[in-house]
């Protein structure tokens, strides 16, 4: 008893499959070219060739709209893409930055009563901070704003201040970034 081993070329087709030696139009009965027939693509012989001329002309205004149209949602798609990498790339930024400054705080503080072994420190973080658009405010003498300063200590007046609160002493600064505030400052007040 052998075995026979069937090889390509014996193989027969499959019903309902065309032989995979033909195109699968020409196997089908169908015409081997792929496109609209002739008579599809307006070479009728005999028509008005102004009238093809003003329909191709109508259809390749319709397609130019199209095309500019699609240009110009791409163009917003693109500007709104960019607008929001930059507003997510602050964002990152923000947070990163907002994590170090209880560091630059301790920093501050160690710098304060120890300014030679922590002084070089101090500069190179709030110079490096500085690079990425953090920036350090201290609002003493200034007018109290709510939206940038947390009053946490109110002293009594003497009457001099103008109209509202003063800030005579700043607890802990305040940070902002490119604009944004990441923390407002601790102040006290006067008034």
């Amino acid at each position: 008893m052998t075995d026979h081993v069937t090889t390509t070329s014996e193989r027969q087709p499959e019903a309902g499959h065309p032989p995979e030696s033909q195109p699968p139009d020409a196997a089908a009965g169908g015409p081997a070219a792929v496109g609209p027939p002739v008579s599809e693509c307006g070479e009728d012989g005999g028509g008005d060739t102004s009238q093809g001329a003003a329909e191709l002309e109508a259809e390749q205004d319709h397609y130019l709209r199209l095309l500019r149209r699609v240009q110009a949602e791409f163009e917003k798609y693109r500007k709104r893409i960019q607008r929001d990498h930059g507003e997510e790339a602050v964002r990152a930024a923000a947070e990163a930055l907002g994590r170090l400054l209880p560091v630059l705080d301790a920093v501050d503080t160690a710098a304060e009563h120890h300014r030679d072994v922590v002084g070089p420190l101090q500069t190179a973080l709030h110079s490096a901070t500085e690079q990425l658009g953090l920036e350090r405010f201290d609002p003493a003498g200034e007018a109290f704003d709510p939206d940038v300063h947390e009053a946490v200590e109110r002293e009594p007046g003497d009457g001099s201040e103008p109209d509202g609160l003063l800030v005579t002493r700043v607890l802990r600064p305040g940070y902002r970034l490119k604009g944004r505030l990441l923390r407002p400052a601790m102040v006290a007040v006067t008034g």
